[in-house]
């Protein structure tokens, strides 16, 4: 038969190491969590406004207001990005913690 079966090289099973991952105390910061869900409800807004306006004002180029519309529409679109990724990255904050910084 097979010398190693039933043997194991680590102390721990592999399901207590499981449970003790998973019954660590969270660290979420509920203040930044927020934030960041207020962050990425503005993206979403800005997701849905911005290509309507610019779709508006490609619709209406003859009109005088063609620039000022269309200025808005980019404006809009270039906030849901930003809102969207400074969103994500305060959500990942909150719910994992400050990454921690390694000394080379």
């Amino acid at each position: 038969m097979g010398g190693n079966q039933g043997k194991m090289t680590n102390n721990k099973s592999p399901n207590l190491i499981l449970v003790s991952l998973l019954s660590k105390p969270s660290t979420m910061n509920k203040a930044l969590l927020q934030k960041g869900l207020k962050k990425m409800a503005f993206c979403l807004l800005c997701c849905f406004t911005g290509p309507v306006v610019v779709h508006q004002a490609f619709k209406n180029q003859d009109h005088p207001f063609y620039f000022p519309v269309l200025f808005l529409g980019l404006v809009m679109l270039v906030m849901a990005f930003y809102y969207g990724f400074s969103g994500i990255k305060m959500l990942v904050k909150a719910l994992l913690g400050e990454r921690k910084k390694r000394n080379l």
